[in-house]
């Protein structure tokens, strides 16, 4: 048996990532189907979702309520103090 080869993750992403650059350009944005329009807030961003029990959706709605804050705020607040645990820079940004 041959041992198999590390993948290193960081590279396969970053790889992922440039080539997801390239490919991605306003034409690609704009060849959305004609009866679906496209908010100028999302060109250039990803959608990020995940299936939950109703209580973390209950959960995260009073939590945006008490800090005056939307859903994706309080998302982008949870990815970034994720990211600095993990030692990596808080890059979500609202808005």
């Amino acid at each position: 048996m041959s041992k198999d080869k590390k993948v290193n993750l960081a590279q396969v992403f970053k790889e992922n990532e440039e080539q997801q650059q390239e490919t991605d350009t306003p034409e690609t944005v704009e060849s959305a189907p004609a009866n679906q329009k496209i908010a100028a807030s999302r060109i250039g961003k990803k959608n990020i979702s995940g299936y939950f029990a109703p209580e973390v959706h209950r959960q995260l709605r009073v939590i945006a309520a008490e800090e005056d804050k939307n859903l994706q705020e309080v998302l982008g607040d949870a990815l970034n103090a994720l990211f600095e645990q993990k030692g990596k820079p808080p890059i979500a940004k609202n808005g």
